[in-house]
């Protein structure tokens, strides 16, 4: 009874947060890139399931145009996800997410993340570069690196629920799963003690005058 209430509450759980704590600075210029410009950053990352990336464009127009981009995660050689991103950005500064399938055990892994202005563009392209130095490496814009001190301004994203939700905190618990399931029997016996007060019968004591 505990662990199948504790399955039910984790069940309506999500968890939708970026994986960094410090969030970058977009306040430099990258470009401008033509079409098939690209720029890249290496990374790693110390949670698990890593469903996303956030990064940051601006066009060099004055006007909002429809925009694409191609963005690919590498591990050394090989692309582990690729997905084409459709976005209107004009001269301000927007954020650009792109959202994929989970990769689930990122940890110890060092990736690669490639952005690509896509065919068609007719104005050039900016993307946002950082100083906060997060990131291992520095960007490299068309196959050319940049100061090392000089970080693509970027951050992942982890956005899960239900079952991704319980793995999730199993992972990050001393124990993992046996963890998980401890604290399982722990919310559940809780959440049971609570529904078996509300639900106890309350006594009416009267007094005759």
């Amino acid at each position: 009874g505990a662990v199948l209430a504790s399955v039910v509450l984790f069940w309506f759980v999500s968890w939708n947060a970026p994986m960094y704590a410090a969030a970058p600075e977009p306040i430099f210029s990258i470009g401008p890139l033509a079409p098939g410009g690209s720029v890249e950053q290496e990374f790693e990352v110390a949670g698990s399931y890593m469903t996303g990336w956030e990064f940051f464009a601006r066009a060099g127009t004055e006007q909002s145009l429809p925009t694409s981009f191609i963005a690919r995660l590498y591990e050394g050689e090989a692309i582990v996800r690729q997905d084409e991103i459709k976005i209107r950005i004009g001269p301000d500064v927007e954020s650009v997410r792109w959202d994929f399938d989970a990769v689930a055990d990122p940890v110890g892994r060092r990736f690669r993340l490639q952005v690509v202005v896509g065919e068609g563009m007719t104005r050039p392209v900016f993307l946002m570069a950082s100083l906060t130095d997060m990131l291992p490496g520095s960007a490299v814009t068309n196959g050319t690196p940049t100061g090392a001190h000089i970080d693509l301004a970027a951050r992942p994203w982890r956005e899960i629920r239900r079952l991704d939700t319980l793995l999730a905190s199993a992972a990050s618990l001393p124990g993992g799963v046996a963890g998980l399931a401890v604290l399982m029997l722990a919310v559940g016996g809780g959440l049971g003690y609570v529904m078996a007060a509300v639900a106890r019968p309350v006594a009416i004591w009267t007094t005759k005058s």
